[in-house]
């Protein structure tokens, strides 16, 4: 009766789930994720962190991934880990204080790996794995700007503050 009206399912990742973390590879606006999501389970790291867990792998309506699994650090916030080269989110993860929808909502079909109901707890060094697995498949080249300013000293700077006394050679104090 609860979940009559329900239209999806949906996981609250985070310390209140006992550490779960969803890695979810995107490619809504139509970029090739299936590619991307399979050179980063023939990782031989990947693939055995993957099958030694049993860890879910369901396939989400966009055509994405997600891949669930537990751990000790159970605070991690969301963070995003590669990018497509536009800069749009390619692969992140879901973490302390996120969500995700997933089986058996409509359009989420299980892959492989265990039931969501008996999600593994894994290694922090197999989740540091993974997350740097997936980090080395961004796209995205960060441009560098840099500021450009006067490159004049000043004459004298605001000794009313502690950057300005730390500056200032006449302040004593600082030193």
């Amino acid at each position: 009766a609860l979940f009559a009206r329900a239209v999806k399912l949906g996981l609250v990742c985070g310390d209140v789930s006992g550490g779960l973390e969803c890695i979810d590879f995107d490619g809504k606006a139509g970029q090739p994720i299936a590619d991307v999501f399979g050179r980063y389970t023939s990782d031989p790291a990947v693939s055995d962190i993957i099958a030694r867990n049993d860890l879910p792998i369901v396939c989400t309506p966009s055509g994405g991934y997600h891949i669930y699994y537990r751990h000790t650090d159970r605070r991690q916030p969301s963070q995003r880990l590669a990018q497509w080269a536009d800069g749009s989110v390619m692969i992140e993860t879901r973490g302390h204080g996120g969500y995700v929808a997933t089986v058996p909502s409509p359009g989420y079909d299980q892959q492989a790996g265990s039931s969501i109901h008996e999600i593994a707890r894994i290694e922090q060094y197999e989740r540091d794995t993974l997350l740097a697995a997936a980090e080395s498949l961004s796209e995205y080249t960060p441009t560098t700007e840099t500021q450009q300013g006067t490159g004049a000293w000043p004459e004298a700077f605001d000794t009313s503050t502690v950057w300005g006394r730390y500056n200032e050679p006449a302040a004593d104090e600082a030193r």
